[in-house]
């Protein structure tokens, strides 16, 4: 499948939230949860669904004494609103929010990025199951699509903030490239990754891609490069309960096009194992 390259997020800019601590930045987050809601036998019910959730453990201080968690779900339509649920200690779910949440970013793709703090839930001491049910108006129904489950393992703040290495193989840093294919050596425990690029001068968002380690086909979520304009990209990658727990250098890029590719489109691939000459 082509994809054009001239395009731009609707509300791009706010996609930057999802790796705002590697770029140095405060991250804002769009809702905040309590551990108030329905008895612990409640589970949410709905429809499988493409929806990605992921989530991210990070310091809340300078010494990592202490963590706080951030949940994201990127989805494509109808869903305009998604809610998070979560299961401590196998105490059954109960809802996140008193409301779902509104998207940051919607893309020029369709998807939509969702995302929260997960107040009142701390993962050093309490393991955490958790699942997210999208919303149509503010309204939830078994009819609605519900991502995968997700799990944090109960852990030291500085064990569940320790992030591995992942290793870029190309291209290679400040490289000039003629077609977006991109390649990493394969982390241990990873089920997933993303590749993120950034314009390396207003941090609007390129690419956005979300690729599982089993070899199911990649997610394009954002395929926005500008030409000849310099991008840092950087790949996250996630446990078997999308915890983030490796994570790369960032590299630059330059996208030129070749004759084919005057038009502004071009081919994205992302490869984990093996390089795309």
């Amino acid at each position: 499948m082509m994809k054009l390259m001239q395009g731009r997020s609707a509300r791009g800019s706010a996609a930057a939230l999802l790796v705002a601590t590697v770029m140095g930045l405060t991250l804002l987050a769009a809702g905040c949860g309590d551990n108030a809601g329905n008895p612990t036998s409640y589970s949410p019910e709905g429809q499988a669904s493409p929806a990605i959730l992921l989530t991210d453990v990070q310091p809340l201080n300078a010494d990592t004494t202490q963590v706080f968690v951030l949940a994201f779900v990127a989805s494509p339509p109808p869903s305009d609103g998604f809610r998070f649920y979560v299961n401590p200690d196998e105490a059954g779910y109960r809802p996140a929010s008193d409301v779902p949440i509104a998207s940051t970013t919607t893309f020029t793709s369709g998807w939509s990025l969702f995302q929260t703090t997960l107040d009142g839930y701390d993962p050093t001491t309490t393991t955490l199951a958790l699942i997210a049910r999208g919303a149509r108006g503010g309204v939830e129904s078994s009819a609605a699509p519900v991502t995968s489950s997700g799990f944090i393992p109960a852990s030291s703040a500085l064990a569940l903030t320790r992030r591995q290495t992942v290793t870029l193989v190309e291209p290679a840093d400040s490289a000039v490239i003629t077609t977006l294919s991109f390649s990493v050596v394969p982390l241990p425990g990873a089920a997933s990754y993303l590749l993120q690029a950034f314009n390396a001068s207003s941090g609007e968002p390129g690419l956005l891609v979300h690729v599982p380690a089993s070899g199911a086909p990649q997610t394009d979520l954002e395929v926005s490069v500008q030409n000849y304009v310099p991008y840092r990209w950087q790949v996250t990658a996630y446990d078997s309960g999308g915890r983030a727990f490796g994570i790369s250098t960032q590299r630059l890029f330059q996208f030129i096009p070749t004759d084919a590719a005057l038009s502004g489109s071009s081919r994205l691939r992302v490869t984990v194992g093996a390089a795309t000459r």
